[in-house]
């Protein structure tokens, strides 16, 4: 089980996840929406520890009693729906992508 008192912000959390909750009305989320959902928010507020970039699948799998390959599925889902950066935030991953990046010029 995640530690809960791990949780940054944990009003942050309450908001974000009735925002995204309520979006398609009480009840209307369905149960792989849900885990999704909450996956994400966990992720998010650090609730697994570490880091939500590179977040330690095996750790998690192992705190939430799933498999591996569940927890990179919630993981692609969440980052798909919930974890997404805003523009800015994009070109800044993305320039710091190609500093860190190893080029070879080849003669033609």
């Amino acid at each position: 089980m995640p530690n809960t008192s791990q949780i940054q912000n944990p009003q942050g959390f309450a908001q974000d996840f009735l925002k995204y909750y309520f979006a398609s009305g009480f009840g209307g989320m369905q149960k792989r929406d849900l885990d999704t959902l909450v996956f994400g928010l966990l992720l998010k507020y650090g609730a697994f520890g570490g880091s939500a970039d590179a977040p330690d699948v095996t750790e998690i799998s192992f705190q939430l009693g799933i498999s591996p390959a569940r927890v990179r599925n919630l993981l692609r889902d969440a980052q798909l729906r919930y974890l997404q950066y805003d523009e800015h935030e994009a070109k800044v991953r993305f320039i710091k992508l190609f500093e860190s990046a190893r080029f070879e010029q080849k003669d033609s």
